[in-house]
């Protein structure tokens, strides 16, 4: 089973209306697809926009799972509190 540590990050390249995605990670090598049930705050999701995701099974190329906004998270870390 994956663990955060083996989270990859990236920026999302193509956002495609029928729901699914592109993200080309940043270490290089070949985009993974991201279906829509794997992106999280997807209503947040634009193109160039820092991504993180857990690298899932590879079917016919690279799948990412349980991706995430990166700016969003970040955002809630360093939220104050009141």
């Amino acid at each position: 089973m994956p663990t955060q540590s083996s989270r990859k990050t990236g920026i999302i390249v193509r956002i495609h209306k029928d729901g699914y995605a592109f993200i080309r990670p940043d270490e290089g090598g070949a985009d993974f697809f991201v279906n829509i049930a794997d992106m999280r705050n997807r209503r947040d999701w634009v193109e160039n926009q820092p991504v993180s995701f857990l690298p899932g099974p590879v079917h016919g190329g690279p799948q990412a799972q349980k991706a995430k906004n990166v700016i969003a998270i970040h955002e809630r870390e360093v939220a104050p509190t009141l």
